[in-house]
């Protein structure tokens, strides 16, 4: 079995790298509740801008954590980083990851191969609440 990942903390090493600038990150959200407790955490360290993108993927009788989710985490992801790139930002990420229900490993996965084909850095992250 492999080890598990702590994005959390490769988040907070990241973050302890940037000093007293704050550069442009674009935050992927899929809706207003979802934002505001990762808004609250990452504004200190960046300029954010915030992309609500909130399409339906299909079959939507998939399970929760099944393929139809790296089909979705992939197509929101996608979109913010092609943003991101086209709009001059330095980072992206998303608040995917808050929820209990979503695999931040695939997000984050998902997250580095974006970096490595639009060349913007992809925050590591896994924004749910511990203990």
């Amino acid at each position: 079995m492999s080890k598990q990942l702590n994005f959390a903390q490769q988040m907070d090493e990241v973050l302890k790298t940037l000093g007293p600038a704050r550069p442009k990150l674009l935050l992927h959200a899929c809706c207003g509740p979802c934002s505001s407790a990762v808004l609250e955490q990452l504004c200190e360290h960046f300029e954010i801008t915030v992309l609500y993108y909130n399409p339906n993927t299909w079959p939507a009788a998939e399970p929760e954590r099944g393929g139809r989710c790296t089909v979705c985490y992939r197509l929101r992801m996608r979109r913010a980083a092609q943003y991101a790139q086209e709009h001059g930002f330095a980072w992206f990420t998303t608040t995917l990851s808050i929820s209990p229900h979503k695999d931040a490993r695939r997000i984050n996965e998902i997250g580095q191969a974006l970096e490595a084909e639009f060349g913007v850095k992809h925050l590591p992250s896994d924004f749910k609440k511990h203990n």
